[in-house]
């Protein structure tokens, strides 16, 4: 039984013994799995009701069988919240497999509603180090001139914003939504015309998390994320002509 199933099986059986009005037994339990998809034998349903018993998440009435103890209560409700959870980021994920050019101007929307919080928010939590990191970006880019590498560090730029807010959703969501937009990144032709344009955002940024204005900061990002999205719609545009 590999991981995900066994967190699987776990789940439903806290979940049966849970809305059972009184103990259940290895039999009648390996009968509730086999009609939820998992063969398992009543060998080893006993097994994983002794490993539960060990856990205190079960407690055994004699031959009647098993009843949820107040652990396994509270750890029920710990799996409902992260299965919960788990479907939402699946929703989300499926929601950023874009594959065109309005798709991906959704993401970009997306970026800049998440992103002028980061942003916003690095410029007051920014230590020396993290001004130091972001300039070494922003030189760089200005320096590149090969699309994959402009793309790299544009990336990398942005996660340390994320990474420079101290807000753990930000960052997650933020390294969600750049390893999406990796698979399907802008146009190497959107990245070429606007190299000095993104550098310039880039310094734009950097220079108000320098003076740890973060209004400032919000606005530049913004701005950014709003140039990239005018200049896909116009190299979209182009194309179909």
């Amino acid at each position: 039984m590999n991981r995900e199933t066994g967190s699987d099986v776990e789940f439903l059986v806290l979940e049966y013994l849970d809305q059972a009005t009184g103990p259940i037994g290895c039999g009648q339990l390996a009968d509730y799995l086999r009609q939820r998809g998992h063969p398992i034998s009543e060998a080893t349903v006993g097994r994983l009701l002794r490993d539960l018993d060990l856990k205190e998440l079960t407690t055994r009435a004699g031959f009647r069988g098993r009843s949820l103890t107040h652990t396994g209560t509270a750890r029920l409700e710990d799996l409902r919240r992260r299965r919960t959870l788990e479907a939402y980021s699946s929703e989300l994920v499926d929601a950023l497999h874009f594959h065109r050019v309005e798709e991906l101007i959704q993401v970009l929307v997306a970026r800049r509603a998440i992103e002028r919080e980061a942003t916003r928010l690095a410029a007051v939590e920014a230590t020396p180090a993290d001004v130091q990191e972001l300039a070494d970006l922003v030189e760089q880019h200005e320096k590149a001139d090969d699309p994959r590498v402009l793309a790299y560090i544009d990336m990398a730029f942005h996660r340390k914003l994320a990474e420079t807010s101290r807000n753990r959703v930000l960052q997650a969501v933020t390294q969600l939504v750049h390893q999406e937009a990796e698979l399907v990144p802008i146009p190497d032709a959107v990245a070429v015309t606007m190299q000095q344009t993104l550098a310039g955002d880039h310094r734009k940024v950097l220079s108000a998390i320098q003076n740890s204005d973060p209004e400032a900061a919000e606005q530049a990002m913004m701005q950014h994320i709003d140039s990239i999205i005018r200049t896909v719609k116009e190299q979209s545009e182009n194309a179909s002509h």
